[in-house]
């Protein structure tokens, strides 16, 4: 036998179910209330350019003009080139590294390829393959070779012998 509720009973439970709204005197709702008042929630203040009704979603937390994500609730991040230059100068990428980090390994991996390179030279081992690191610049004779090792030591010209030669 199927048991039926009277219609007082479902009046009830729609009313337990469907959302309530609190009203202001600018004609948009404030405060989005839903399950008979057992969630209370900031409501978006964005309208429809279609319909010019207020949107139904639960504004952010973190909006200072109470909007969803979907009416600009979230910051749209810096305009000008000091914002941007500023913000990332203080990202963090990925984990602990960061931009100053990451420009140490560029130099280290260039110093590394430069030093493989006079390593070839000599005939001390084979190129390695792989993507060079910007700013490299390959060694092909003996003079170069000095000639880098005289910029990274600070050496004064002619105290490694006369690479001329």
């Amino acid at each position: 036998m199927i048991n039926l509720i009277s219609a007082e009973e479902m009046a009830e439970f729609r009313a337990f179910i469907a959302p309530t709204v609190t009203a202001t005197s600018d004609g948009k709702e404030k405060l989005l209330v839903t399950c008979g008042g057992a969630i209370r929630c900031p409501r978006c203040q964005g309208t429809s350019r279609r319909t010019k009704l207020q949107c139904g979603a639960p504004a952010l937390k973190t909006s200072k003009t109470q909007k969803c994500k979907f009416h600009g609730g979230a910051s749209t991040g810096p305009k000008t080139a000091e914002g941007r230059q500023r913000i990332s100068a203080s990202l963090l990428v990925h984990g602990h590294e960061t931009n100053k980090i990451r420009a140490e390994r560029q130099l280290k991996t260039l110093e590394l390829r430069q030093l493989e390179d006079i390593l070839v030279l000599t005939g001390g081992v084979k190129r390695k393959a792989g993507a060079k690191p910007s700013g490299y610049k390959q060694i092909n004779t003996i003079s170069e070779a000095y000639e880098y090792i005289r910029v990274t030591e600070n050496l004064p010209t002619g105290s490694l012998g006369d690479a001329g030669d």
